[in-house]
């Protein structure tokens, strides 16, 4: 594939073949219970290229001074090596329907690659930039998705039927830059204050980076015996945004030309930073900020006081990774808006980090199908009038104060949510007129 000069001349392109075999088992398997079968196997290599402007020093235009243009050069440095990204994928997948198609099974099971990313990187501020582009990374996506459909009753004019998704993905970075070994994560983005996203080797697309608490072997965290609980002196790995599983689950009732459908979706694991639950804690404004007594008598942080060494430092176990304690439950209280602050995501990120599952109802429509008695006679193939309700209720969900599906976006960035204004639920009425 060639396309516009994103690449210099001798990378600008790339190839994408595919080939794929299938087999209609159920054409050799006689049974009685077997409407369909099929198996398949596919393969493909696709590419993908950069943004205009990412090989060569251009400059980028600002605001004018008077009449006058201005112009500035980047902080980001350019490649003109670049080469396009490529991705190899295989996947083996089953098709089956069953019973009278009232049961039907389609399961894929993948495999895919991606090398040569091209991904920006911090450099030294003496070369006069703060980051360059670079291809690099090995990253890996395995998974198998499963969808289920069934008909449990048919008879006459009244029809239930439902269906299940169902999605699991292993991410990994298996490789993130082969000409520098030591080069270990790379930021994605800012998650302000004290957290970034980032892509760390070893890990999953996607890794929270930011302070932790300091833990004693029992799983405790540490405190200081003055009401401050100690935090990590560096960013560290403190959560992953890649959920266990997401899918959804579909439900029809129709009875002649009337039909009453639901749809839930789910995503269980997965993790988030939310900014809005830090400054809305420090702030005051949540409930859980007015709890009890803690305005006017402050608010203990649940911890052990750590044992300190002779400088005043936390003295580290044998492990490597837990901290001694004296064993003694922190007592100090501290004035509620100093506690917000000092003891939540503004200086430990993981503090306001929290899991993202949720279980919501996405949708329900209630479908009215005009008879053809009438169609026919306005000269229409088919009319029909639906009443639809949109984000209707969040069923299970662990992230305070937010909805935890609006948070997301459909960009490789997740994970980092800088004030979400608040989810709506949405209904609408739908003509659908067919000539």
């Amino acid at each position: 594939m060639t396309g516009l000069l994103r690449f210099p001349i001798e990378n600008n392109s790339y190839f994408y073949p595919s080939t794929s075999l299938s087999f209609i088992f159920s054409e050799k398997l006689k049974a009685k219970f077997l409407n369909f079968g099929k198996l398949r196997l596919g393969w493909a290599k696709v590419g993908n290229d950069t943004d205009p402007y990412n090989l060569a020093k251009v400059y980028q235009p600002g605001d004018n001074f008077g009449k006058n243009p201005t112009f500035s050069i980047p902080n980001r440095l350019n490649n003109s090596s670049l080469k396009p990204e490529q991705t190899s994928n295989i996947e083996l997948g089953l098709e089956a329907k069953l019973f009278n198609n009232r049961i039907g099974i389609d399961v894929a099971l993948y495999n895919a690659n991606t090398s040569n990313q091209i991904i920006p990187i911090g450099t030294t501020a003496a070369t006069g930039y703060n980051e360059q582009f670079i291809n690099a990374g090995l990253i890996n996506n395995k998974g198998i998705e499963i969808q289920l459909t069934t008909t449990p009753i048919r008879r006459g004019d009244f029809t239930w039927t439902w269906g299940l998704n169902f999605a699991k993905n292993l991410n990994k970075i298996v490789e993130l830059n082969a000409d520098d070994p030591s080069l270990l994560n790379v930021p994605l983005a800012d998650g302000g204050f004290s957290s970034s996203l980032n892509a760390y080797e070893g890990r999953s697309f996607g890794t929270i980076m930011g302070k932790d608490y300091l833990y004693d072997n029992n799983g405790n965290k540490l405190t200081d015996g003055h009401g401050f609980y100690l935090a990590t002196p560096g960013y560290v790995p403190i959560a992953d945004i890649l959920p266990d599983f997401t899918g959804g689950i579909f439900t029809s009732l129709r009875y002649k030309s009337l039909s009453l459908s639901a749809l839930v979706d789910y995503k269980i694991g997965g993790n988030i930073f939310s900014t809005t639950n830090m400054w809305g804690k420090y702030s005051g404004i949540f409930e859980e900020t007015a709890e009890g007594d803690i305005r006017e008598k402050g608010k203990i942080a649940v911890g052990k006081i750590a044992k300190l060494d002779a400088e005043g430092s936390p003295i580290l176990n044998s492990d490597g990774k837990t901290y001694e304690t004296t064993g003694e439950d922190e007592k100090t209280a501290l004035p509620a808006q100093s506690y917000f602050f000092a003891n939540g995501g503004y200086n430990i990120a993981a503090a306001d980090v929290y899991d993202a599952s949720f279980v919501k109802l996405k949708e329900v429509a209630l479908s009215f199908t005009f008879p053809k008695s009438i169609t026919n006679k306005l000269r229409m193939s088919e009319l029909s009038l639906s009443i639809v309700g949109r984000n209707l209720a969040i069923l299970y969900k662990n992230l305070p104060h937010l909805d935890p599906d609006f948070v997301q976006s459909t960009s490789n960035i997740q994970g980092i949510e800088g004030g979400q204004t608040p989810s709506t639920k949405s209904w609408g009425v739908n003509l659908n007129v067919k000539f």
